[in-house]
Parts: structure tokens; C-alpha cells; sequence
């Protein structure tokens, strides 16, 4: 349910920088309202009949990406306490009844506004978003100089023993940020830890894409049930191919003698097991049940 407020005089003060964009307001509220309302600006789930329900946040209004990260309460009128004794500080705070709170609601943009480079994203529960880092470099695989020979005709000499040349594969690093979840896939983050894509996922072709595991951490949680979770999921790509170009993956490893012409060849165990188990990725953005 929504609280009665009001904005103060001087809000709102708005920032435009090259990250976006950096947002103030200042408001008035009764002082036993003041959680209502910084739940109400801050969005949360709630558990109706064993399913999470989203009551969203109140954005910027006219900028849908611009949301609360930060809350400061403070007293309106700190002189004017109302007359209390406490016993020890645990049992409480002063409290401003006449005067109220003063709610300072700092605003930040979190996401892209549109859609267009999220095309490649997965989809993700009503209420949350992703964001995305890539860190593109160089892995060197070095191969045995009996493979080589100089490119001097007529004689095309074998590299020399000591000569080890080393080939350079590119490979990208993702962190995929998934922002105010309810409950995260604990389970799905354990199990598809060391697996690989089996389908395309972020725009990479099948088995190109490991994940490597995630860091979780609290986003808002100042009631005893309520509050996000922040997910960060870290993905390394591969950029292993063949001689035409067509894309290999974790799966392929470098053959000292080629087959069909090839140096990058899909391995199997006894069991005709590949060394990384291709997986759904998807589970990764579902939450756990309530």
C-alpha cells in the first residue's frame, strides 16, 4: 500500500554524465512510514500461494532505467525528538513524530533503455535485469617445433628443437550481471559449474562457452524477509576453428597429427563422454522456488 509524502523544496536535482544518468529527491514522510516508502521506492517480491510476485519499483518519472540505489533517513527536524525513555539501546531509537523524516532518494540509471543490445541476452523473470562486461584477449597454446618448417625454398628446414613456437587463440571473458533477483539458482549455479554451451548462448556457438562459476551478493536488505540478490555469472569463450573458419569449442583439442586435414578435434572418453558436459544454460536464470 502506498504512503502518504511529500517532495521538499529543491528536489529534484539530475546529473547527466557519460554513464548515464545521476538523480536526487528529497521527501517528507511520516517517521513510522519511512520503511513503506523505501520499500515502495525500491521494489520487492512477495510469496503469494508458494510463487514470487513483483511489486516494482518506483522509477524517475519519465525514465523507466533510472532507479533508486541509495536511500539516506534521516529526522526532519533533528531537535525535536519525541519525549522517550529507553532502557537500554536496543530497544529503540528516538522517534520524530511531529516533525517526520527526510527521505533522500539517490537514482541512477541501470540499464539500457531499449532493447536493441540485449538481443543476444537470455531471458530473465519480470523485475530483474542483466547487465554485461566482455574482456577480449589471447591464450597461447604451444605446440612442439617438429610441426614447423621455415618458409625459406628450397629446403623448408624443420624449426630447430629449441624453437617453440606457440599459437595464439583468442578468447573472451563475459560477466553477466543479473540484478535484483528473489532467489537465486543455488542448485543450477553448482551443478553447471566446468560445463559448456550446448546451444548458441550470448551469440557463441555450441561448446565455445564455458561457465566458470558466480559471486553472489545482497542487494537491499533491510527487513528480515524481503531484499534482492545481485548474480554474477563469468563465462570464458573460445575461439578455436578450422581451417574453413567453422567455429570448435572446449571440446576440441589441438591433434599433433591432423585428421582429415585438421589439427582441432573432438575428443571423447571411454564412455564416449566429451571432457566438458554440454549443458541448458538457461536454469542459470530462473529463481529457486519460494
Amino acid at each position: 500500500m502506498a504512503v502518504a509524502f511529500e517532495e521538499l523544496e529543491g528536489s529534484p536535482r539530475l546529473e547527466i554524465g557519460e554513464e548515464g544518468i545521476l538523480a536526487r529527491r528529497w521527501f517528507r514522510v511520516s517517521w513510522q512510514d519511512w520503511p513503506q516508502l523505501a520499500r515502495q521506492l525500491l521494489g520487492f517480491y512477495r510469496v503469494v500461494g508458494g510463487q514470487w510476485v513483483f511489486e516494482p519499483p518506483e522509477p524517475f518519472p519519465g525514465f523507466p532505467n533510472l532507479l533508486v540505489e541509495r536511500l539516506v533517513v534521516e529526522p526532519f527536524e533533528p531537535a525535536v525528538p519525541d519525549q522517550q525513555t529507553l532502557s537500554s539501546p536496543r530497544q529503540g531509537t528516538n522517534r520524530y513524530s511531529q516533525s517526520g523524516a527526510r527521505v533522500t532518494a539517490e537514482y541512477r540509471t541501470q540499464f539500457d533503455a531499449d532493447n536493441r543490445p540485449r538481443n543476444k541476452l537470455p531471458k530473465v523473470p519480470e523485475g530483474t535485469y542483466l547487465t554485461y562486461e566482455i574482456d577480449h584477449g589471447l591464450e597461447a597454446l604451444v605446440t612442439p617445433a617438429r610441426l614447423w618448417h621455415w618458409d625459406a625454398p628450397p629446403q623448408n628446414p624443420k624449426l630447430a628443437p629449441d624453437e617453440v613456437p606457440a599459437v595464439f587463440i583468442p578468447h573472451t571473458v563475459v560477466r553477466l550481471r543479473w540484478h535484483r533477483v528473489a532467489s537465486p539458482p543455488w542448485e543450477a549455479i553448482r551443478a553447471l559449474r566446468g560445463c559448456v554451451n550446448a546451444a548458441e548462448f550470448l551469440g557463441s556457438p555450441p561448446e565455445s562457452l564455458m561457465f566458470l562459476g558466480a559471486k553472489v551478493k545482497r542487494q537491499f536488505h533491510f527487513f528480515q524477509t524481503g531484499g534482492f540478490w545481485n548474480v554474477e555469472y563469468r563465462f570464458r569463450e573460445t575461439a578455436r576453428s578450422l581451417s574453413d573458419g567453422t567455429p570448435v569449442g572446449w571440446n576440441h583439442l589441438f591433434k599433433e597429427e591432423p585428421v582429415g586435414g585438421e589439427h582441432w578435434v573432438r575428443v571423447l572418453d571411454s564412455q564416449s563422454r566429451p571432457p566438458y558436459k554440454p549443458a541448458d544454460f538457461s536454469a542459470l536464470f530462473h529463481f529457486a522456488p519460494a
